[in-house]
């Protein structure tokens, strides 16, 4: 905190010297002569300050002693008070209990008045309605044209004398009063019924409970009922019917139900009952007709049940009234019960004939004229006839065979319905239905996709490389895009089947179970047959090429008569040049239709093949210096196309034959040497000696390339 005193001391230093600096005068007499005035000040302050907070003390000291007076005589008036209060609490309840006997007896002495001034009333107005005294029944009070009011009274005063009519017994002097008393109370009640109709149409609730109240125990309420029923129903079309306003208007129903009926639930219920009765029934015979097409009666069936599901879900949510959704539930299953037992027959019918649709309208935009697969006995002899006499397929044979017959759009068509079909099986069938319905769907899948489209396409296509004879016409691979279009295909089935089969036989592992090995069996049986097919592509390709080098490669090639005209670095030879214009046309089409594995071993295997192929046309020649150099041009294009295969195993082959075809230019002196490096670098002794021999000089200088076993 502040230090006061030091305050002072430098307030008072400076008023003495000024401010105090290194040359001021310090002028200490004149200091403790100021010091000294300033302390006796304090000495008087401090004095007048104690007589102060002596005189405080003593206020607060009888201030004290004041206030415990005080309080002590409130403390005595409260008591005083509170036993005064007690005193009348307990008269008051006394003078209370003496009243309500006093108005007990009052109420039995005029209990008796009052009932008989009620009866001379009710006498009174049913005289009016004998005609005695001079009264007729036009004297009868009943104004029919007066407000809800005044007819609400009389409602009161015909109710009570139509209860007097039935203890009357029934003999002439009363039969005429009974039967005008009647006729009154029909027609007063008519008139209220048409009252009630007209405060509902203006949701006037208040009279509505009132009239509905005056008719509590007749026919009447009942009416009343019907008539808001009525008019609630009156707004709703059933030709074209807004599910979210027909919420909203039983919402605000509900609200005029709980203000006018004392049951509101039995009357609620009985206008959801008219609702379905009435209106949605209806509307479903319009909408779901027997004589539709099956596909648009299940489109609409789908459409109407999501549409009636939205409802039900929308009413319980928002009715507070319907606390057991089971009645609704109920109410649902009744309405969709009559369409929904024809409902898997018509799915079944409708699926298939569009499947078989979509099928039928391809292969005729195809001009293909779909046959059985199993082929008979004289059918097989016709066409291996025509592969050993060379001969020609016939000309429907030949458009069958000039493409592919699998098409993914047609695949994609027939899994959209599927997907369709799955979806309405899921929302439509029965959950105990659920597995025999996915169970059917998945064969119907398979037997127009897999066996009737793929397994259909797969096999003409493989009787079309049957039929092809690599000598009198080059392969049309076709079978290449045969493996793309069923290698795509078969992965849309799988989706489907995961996506759409599966929801539906998830909960019957014995479903599940035959599915996938169905699916199992499907996949290897298929990837029998592309294999197959593509093993008998890669042998039209090599008998097409054995075909052309060995009408086309003449002994003359390698082994020329003169090197004169020969150019260096000159293009392959003719039956090179056709051989390898053919294989890269197949290179293209198989990058093109192949992809993954399937492309990498066919490459693979087309490679090996080759180079075996090209060995063995190898062995048919003898090559001179000139002829060996052509041959290395030839060797060397074949290598550049098997390059573009991609195959370490092929690229390797290719070498060793280019490192072969060598051996045709060396000198013979040099022969020796260069297969000593051939054969430790891993070529075969017997390969590097076999074609040592197709040297044109070998006989001559068979001493010097002869090759010997390197030693151990």
């Amino acid at each position: 905190g502040t230090n006061h005193g030091v305050a002072l001391i430098d307030r008072l230093t400076k008023s003495t010297v000024g401010i105090p600096s290194s040359e001021t005068d310090l002028k200490p007499r004149k200091l403790i002569e100021n010091f000294g005035i300033a302390l006796h000040e304090l000495l008087i302050l401090k004095a007048k300050l104690e007589d102060r907070s002596l005189q405080l003390e003593a206020k607060c000291r009888l201030d004290e002693r004041s206030f415990r007076i005080t309080i002590e005589r409130l403390r005595k008036e409260l008591t005083e008070l509170h036993d005064q209060f007690s005193k009348l609490d307990t008269q008051v309840h006394m003078v209370s209990g003496k009243l309500a006997h006093l108005g007990d007896q009052l109420e039995r002495k005029n209990l008796p008045r009052k009932r008989i001034e009620e009866a001379r009333d009710l006498i009174l107005e049913f005289y009016k309605f004998l005609g005695a005294g001079g009264g007729t029944f036009a004297n009868v009070a009943v104004n029919l044209q007066g407000d809800e009011t005044q007819l609400l009274e009389a409602a009161k005063r015909i109710k009570n004398l139509n209860s007097l009519c039935f203890e009357l017994p029934d003999d002439e002097r009363f039969l005429s009063a009974k039967q005008r008393v009647t006729v009154a109370h029909q027609q007063l009640e008519a008139t209220l019924l048409e009252r009630f109709r007209i405060n509902c149409a203006e949701r006037n609730t208040a009279m509505m409970k009132s009239i509905a109240d005056a008719l509590i125990n007749s026919k009447g309420h009942t009416t009343c009922m019907e008539i808001l029923i009525e008019e609630t129903l009156k707004g709703i079309n059933s030709r074209n019917l807004d599910f979210e306003a027909m919420t909203t208007r039983l919402v605000a129903a509900e609200q005029d139900i709980m203000e006018v009926f004392s049951r509101p639930e039995a009357t609620l219920m009985q206008l959801i009952n008219s609702l379905f009765t009435y209106k949605l029934k209806p509307h479903m015979d319009e909408r779901i007709r027997s004589d539709m097409s099956s596909e648009m009666y299940l489109i609409n069936l789908y459409t109407e049940y999501q549409n009636m599901d939205k409802l039900m879900k929308a009413l319980c949510d928002r009715l507070t009234l319907v606390t057991d959704p089971s009645q609704l539930s109920r109410l649902f299953r009744e309405l969709f019960a009559n369409y929904l037992s024809q409902y898997v027959a018509r799915e079944k019918e409708c699926l298939t004939r569009r499947l078989k649709k979509h099928l039928d309208q391809f292969y005729e935009a195809r001009g293909h004229q779909k046959r059985p697969l199993t082929s008979s006995g004289i059918a097989d002899f016709k066409r291996d006839l025509r592969v050993k006499l060379h001969m020609l397929p016939d000309q429907r044979s030949m458009v069958d065979f000039e493409g592919s017959l699998l098409s993914e759009e047609v695949a994609v068509n027939i899994i959209e319905d599927i997907r369709r079909a799955a979806k309405r099986c899921l929302v439509l069938s029965q959950p105990t239905e659920f597995a025999a319905n996915g169970m059917a769907l998945f064969d119907i899948l398979n037997e127009f996709l897999v066996v009737e489209h793929v397994r259909y396409g797969v096999v003409i296509a493989l009787q079309g490389l049957q039929t092809m004879d690599a000598r009198t016409v080059t392969p049309n691979i076709v079978f290449f895009s045969v493996v793309r279009d069923c290698t795509s295909i078969i992965q849309f089935f799988g989706k489907t089947v995961d996506e759409s089969i599966f929801p539906l036989v998830s909960a019957s592992p014995t479903c599940l179970q035959e599915i996938n090995s169905k699916r199992q069996s499907i996949q290897q049986k298929l990837e029998a047959q592309l294999q197959s097919g593509l093993d008998r592509c890669l042998n039209l390709i090599i008998s097409h090429v054995q075909h052309v080098l060995s009408t086309e490669q003449r002994k003359t090639d390698f082994r020329p008569d003169s090197a004169v005209g020969i150019p260096v670095g000159g293009p392959p030879s003719q039956a090179c040049q056709r051989v390898v214009g053919f294989l890269a046309q197949v290179v293209n089409e198989a990058r093109r239709q192949l992809d993954g594995q399937n492309l990498k071993n066919f490459f693979t295997e087309l490679g090996m093949r080759l180079n075996r192929t090209l060995v063995d046309h190898f062995y048919g020649f003898t090559f001179s210096d000139t002829g060996g150099f052509l041959a290395m041009q030839d060797v060397t294009a074949y290598r550049d196309l098997a390059s573009q295969f991609g195959s370490p195993v092929v690229h390797g082959l290719f070498d060793v034959l280019l490192k072969l075809m060598n051996l045709m230019l060396i000198k013979p002196d040099n022969v020796q040497q260069v297969s000593q490096d051939y054969l430790q670098s891993g070529i075969p002794l017997e390969l590097l000696q076999n074609f040592i021999q197709l040297r044109a000089d070998y006989k001559e200088a068979r001493v010097k390339m002869e090759i010997r076993k390197p030693s151990r």
